[in-house]
């Protein structure tokens, strides 16, 4: 289950990791830098 964390971030692992601030930051820059690879990758 902790490898999912890894995954991209959905609205229930979120709302879920809300309670762990250092999860939840965690989640968000994974997020951040997803969407920066996509961007680069030229989508």
């Amino acid at each position: 289950d902790d490898l999912q964390l890894f995954a991209p971030p959905r609205p229930g692992r979120v709302l879920s990791a809300s309670q762990f601030p250092t999860y939840n930051h965690f989640i968000h820059i994974s997020g951040v830098i997803l969407l920066r690879k996509k961007k680069l990758s030229g989508e």
